[in-house]
């Protein structure tokens, strides 16, 4: 055997090794897809993490893998499964016909998934506790809608109201359904945040694109001083929960009427769904900040009566 044909031999051989080590995760992972959504569940019910989405990017599945909720029984969790693909997923199983066939990889129920074919999928997990249950879903071949409060802005504090405007978004990848936004008021006694028995209504917003935003304008009057925090939650059943808060102060002055009067500068609107659409309409607009009265009106504030906002 000449010099020629050893190389050639060896670049073989180190073709055929580079690509039994690409294909190794595939037969043998260092750590088993099982094990590492085990421990993203185990993560995802601490308090940093909770409503929050784990992405654990696309992971390794042998063929006829399945994961069955009664594998986490000894977690003391419950679980759920959803499958975010429709081109991955067959119909969910207790959703097909007598007839029904399906070629797509992945099968899969609230209780279950299986896929069919060595191949990697894109798994997620969240998780969120009711009545003191840590209840988490296992989401396979995408990643669904996530709520976040994106921004927070003291806007006024005159005469013991504080107006405060969020930005609320969708960051995942799924559109967002049925949100809610709800406050929950502290008062600083010392060095101890206190909460306050403050009652507010909760807000809705409409549904929610991927990447999407929605304002919601909040006027809050404790009708005490002091220094408050507001901690805004903001939520849907199909994208879990994100939390923030601002704080603001609330003194002798703010409670009190100044020399001068503030006027209501008052618009219409028209075909709006809910008061604070048509305030953000306005908002956008004149560039100036309006405040919703119902969904046919909003207004801005200004110094005296015949001036402008």
């Amino acid at each position: 055997m000449n010099v020629f044909e050893l190389v050639i031999y060896s670049i073989a051989g180190l073709a055929l090794l580079l690509l039994f080590f690409s294909l190794l995760p595939y037969f043998f992972p260092t750590e088993t897809s099982t094990k590492q959504i085990v421990k993203a569940v185990e993560e995802a019910q601490t308090l940093t993490m909770l409503g929050k989405t784990m992405n654990l990017g696309a992971l390794s599945y042998s063929r006829d893998y399945q994961l069955f909720k009664e594998d986490f029984d000894e977690k003391k969790v419950l679980i759920t499964f959803e499958c975010v693909s429709a081109k991955e997923c067959c119909i969910r199983k207790s959703d097909q016909g007598k007839n029904y066939t399906c070629d797509n990889p992945i099968e899969w129920d609230y209780n279950f998934i299986k896929i069919k074919e060595t191949k990697k999928v894109t798994t997620a997990v969240r998780c969120t506790r009711e009545q003191g249950f840590s209840l988490c879903k296992i989401y396979i071949a995408g990643l669904p809608a996530q709520a976040k409060v994106d921004k927070i802005e003291l806007l006024n504090l005159a005469e013991g109201i504080a107006e405060i405007k969020l930005t609320l978004k969708n960051i995942g990848l799924n559109e967002l359904a049925f949100g809610k936004n709800s406050l929950v008021l502290y008062k600083k006694s010392e060095n101890t945040w206190i909460e306050t028995d403050y009652a507010s209504e909760e807000k809705e917003t409409q549904n929610i694109m991927p990447g999407e935003k929605e304002t919601i304008l909040w006027s809050i009057n404790p009708k005490n001083t002091g220094e408050y925090k507001a901690l805004f939650r903001f939520e849907a059943q199909n994208a879990g929960f994100d939390e923030n808060s601002i704080i603001f102060t609330l003194d002798k002055t703010s409670l009190c009427n100044t020399d001068t009067n503030t006027y209501q500068e008052i618009h219409s609107c028209s075909e709006c769904t809910y008061s604070v659409d048509c305030a953000t309409a306005w908002d956008k607009k004149t560039g100036k900040t309006f405040y919703p009265l119902d969904k046919e009106r909003a207004y801005c504030t200004k110094t005296t009566y015949e001036g402008n906002c």
